[in-house]
């Protein structure tokens, strides 16, 4: 039973709160490919892509396209910076952002159809397609978690159904040469995957509520491991003469939200916990960075 709650929340870490941490004994770290990770290294090559769409079929014609286009590009470079730091969360956030502008940009124009096939979008279309295996894996097993805990998943069975339906069409042009179609197609698989990722975030914040008895102690123990090393690590970084205080005032900001956190779990105050984990995710992300900063520069 333990191991099931385990599975299901720690895809709900993954996908929601981002703060799987995998150390090994003090003085080494491995961090594991998470699927927060995959989803945004996903939206970041689905930019490129329809960065490419929006630049190869005409110039921008009115001040509202080119007004939108910098937006776009401007939020585009943000989740590009964002995925180089290691920040995922934000990078996603950047990244549909700049979906938004670049999606009214296609909306309003007509793709000229093209005598030869665009071979290196083909090449990435395929790419992204075949690593969007693993996150289409996940939205079922959210959607089987759901239906087992009494959550209406019936909306995101619909747009899990649309989009991956939506993908194949996509594979089926790029097979049979269709390469009239293949523009519009992909750019209707990707608002499909947008509303799809939209409606994710829903279901698992539904989720979240309905379970967070077991949710919160999880994060709970993941927070506390993290502390633990944290604080082992800014010691030794001390002793060897290394600049800790950036580390040691996220730390300390951490701590005190864990010890918040623990109380209301304490007290059973469930949704109220949720929240407060929501609130200080990108806290504890910090935290984790500048340890793993820490932890390299000393190994160096």
């Amino acid at each position: 039973m333990r191991r099931r709650i385990m599975l299901i929340f720690g895809l709900m870490l993954l996908v929601l709160v981002g703060v799987s941490l995998i150390f090994d004994d003090f003085g080494h770290h491995e961090t594991s490919e998470t699927s927060i990770e995959h989803m945004s290294k996903v939206l970041i090559d689905q930019l490129e892509t329809l960065n490419t769409l929006v630049s190869q079929n005409g110039p921008l014609l009115s001040p509202e396209e080119i007004r939108d286009y910098q937006v776009a590009e401007h939020f585009h470079e943000e989740a590009l910076k964002m995925y180089e730091l290691g920040d995922y969360n934000n990078s996603i956030r950047y990244s549909l952002k700049a979906m938004e502008y670049y999606k009214k940009i296609l909306e309003k124009r007509t793709f000229q159809e093209q005598e030869e096939p665009l071979h290196v979008d083909v090449v990435r279309l395929r790419d992204i397609i075949n690593r969007d295996t693993l996150y289409f894996l996940s939205v079922k097993n959210v959607i089987q978690i759901g239906k087992e805990s009494g959550i209406d998943v019936s909306k995101l069975e619909a747009l899990y159904n649309e989009t991956v339906k939506a993908y194949t069409i996509v594979l089926e042009d790029i097979e049979f040469e269709r390469w009239e179609k293949l523009s519009e197609d992909w750019q209707y698989a990707v608002e499909k995957r947008i509303q799809l990722d939209n409606e994710l975030r829903k279901t698992l914040d539904e989720l979240l509520k309905a379970r967070a008895e077991d949710f919160v102690p999880l994060v709970l123990e993941r927070y506390s491991q993290l502390l633990e090393i944290g604080n082992k690590t800014i010691q030794e970084a001390k002793r060897r003469g290394l600049d800790t205080s950036r580390a040691e005032y996220l730390f300390n900001l951490a701590n005190t939200s864990y010890l918040k956190i623990k109380e209301l779990a304490a007290e059973k105050r469930w949704e109220e916990a949720v929240e407060a984990i929501k609130r200080n995710q990108t806290l504890f992300f910090e935290l984790r960075r500048e340890i793993i900063t820490l932890l390299k520069s000393m190994e160096g």
